[in-house]
Order: C-alpha cells, then sequence, then structure tokens
C-alpha cells in the first residue's frame, strides 16, 4: 500500500475496492492529438521531399512542424500519466477519487452520505465494458466525483457501492452494528437452542378440552 494511499485511511479503514477510468477515456482523449500527430509527421515528410528545405523558409517551416511534433508527442505523454496517476477507491466507509500528476487532488464522499446511485451504460460502454455512476447525497444534491465516468466493470461496482452505502446508513442509524469494521452490518448472534428445561411457557399449547384425535 502507498503512502499517500495510507494517509487517506482511518485507523480501521480498509480497501474494498480499486481502480482507474476505463483505457477508452485515454483514446478518446489522444485521438484527435494523434491524428494531428500524423498529419505533422506527413508535412514534414513532403517538405523534405519537395526540397523546401533548401532555403531560410523551409528551414523555418521544418523547425515549426517538429516544434508541434514534440509539443504533440508531450501532451500525449501528460494524458497517459494523468490516467495513469487517477484511482478511484471504494473504501469500508467512503468513495475516494484522487488525480492529478505534479499536484494531487483528493475528492472523498462518506458512504453514509449517498442516497441514490444511478447506472448509465451506453451502447458504446456495454460493448467496450464501461459506464458512469451517478451519486446523489441524501440532500438531494451530486457528490463531485468525477472519476465514477468511464468505470470499468460498472455493474459490479454499482452493486458494492450500493450495498456498502445501504450498510454503512443502517449502522450509522444504531439499529445495527459493525464489530470488525468491514463496513458490513456483522450477522446476528445465533440463538443457543432450547432445552427441556427452558421450553416452559413457550411455544403454542393447545387451549381448553382441546385433544389430539
Amino acid at each position: 500500500m502507498s503512502r499517500e494511499l495510507e494517509e487517506l485511511l482511518g485507523p480501521d479503514e480498509g480497501i474494498v475496492l480499486k481502480t482507474r477510468q476505463h483505457w477508452f477515456v485515454v483514446v478518446r482523449d489522444i485521438g484527435v492529438l494523434a491524428l494531428v500527430l500524423i498529419l505533422a509527421a506527413v508535412a514534414i515528410w513532403y517538405v523534405g521531399e519537395a526540397g523546401w528545405l533548401d532555403n531560410r523558409v523551409g528551414d523555418w517551416t521544418a523547425i515549426a512542424l517538429w516544434i508541434v511534433v514534440g509539443g504533440i508527442l508531450l501532451v500525449i505523454l501528460w494524458r497517459v500519466l494523468a490516467w495513469v496517476r487517477a484511482h478511484f477507491y471504494i473504501t469500508t466507509s467512503k468513495v475516494v477519487y484522487v488525480h492529478g500528476i505534479l499536484s494531487r487532488e483528493i475528492t472523498s464522499t462518506p458512504m453514509t452520505k449517498i442516497d441514490e446511485v444511478t447506472l448509465h451504460r451506453p451502447l458504446l460502454g456495454r460493448i467496450l465494458g464501461f459506464g458512469r455512476l451517478d451519486v446523489e447525497n441524501a440532500s438531494g444534491g451530486h457528490e463531485p466525483l468525477a472519476g465514477l465516468e468511464f468505470l470499468p466493470r460498472p455493474a459490479e461496482m454499482y452493486r458494492v457501492l450500493t450495498e456498502r452505502s445501504r450498510h454503512q446508513r443502517m449502522i450509522e442509524g444504531g439499529a445495527h452494528r459493525d464489530d470488525d469494521s468491514d463496513g458490513l452490518i456483522d450477522p446476528l448472534a445465533s440463538k443457543p437452542a432450547a432445552t427441556d428445561g427452558d421450553d416452559k411457557g413457550s411455544g403454542w399449547k393447545p387451549s381448553g378440552d382441546a385433544t389430539s384425535s
């Protein structure tokens, strides 16, 4: 477990689920940049083949195109690093979204504040395996968890999130306990079997003059 993650957790808190956004979000972000990169590479090749590099204008044109290529490569690298560094956690007591490269931003919502979760799976998401979760708090507002978009295995995450938020609200209400701090309601202790001497006055007995036939 990383030091950053340890700082996010309480003394009895554990990680239930950890993931990052689906790879499609990276392809979507860098797709246009990759197309521009290809066009810039073709332009550099064309300038060289056309003999435009034999004068000052051609030299400056080539330099400008190489700067464009370098800039696009840096942006693509930055987007990929941003995707790698962003994580989404479901812990035993809260939902956490951590992102950022040089500066880190952390957004979290306690499970007890989650009132409703809506799962959205567009056609492309059903094909590639991603979806979006809309989280609403008890006051009817939406929680600012941008990491809940383009999530892999959205149905599984929906199940985990709704189940644990329900358990946490019931535990907070005081009607149930969580002695092992796993974020789930402890099962009720089984009652000891009744002995012959303990069943007096319990159970159903025939009344009056009822007899068995």
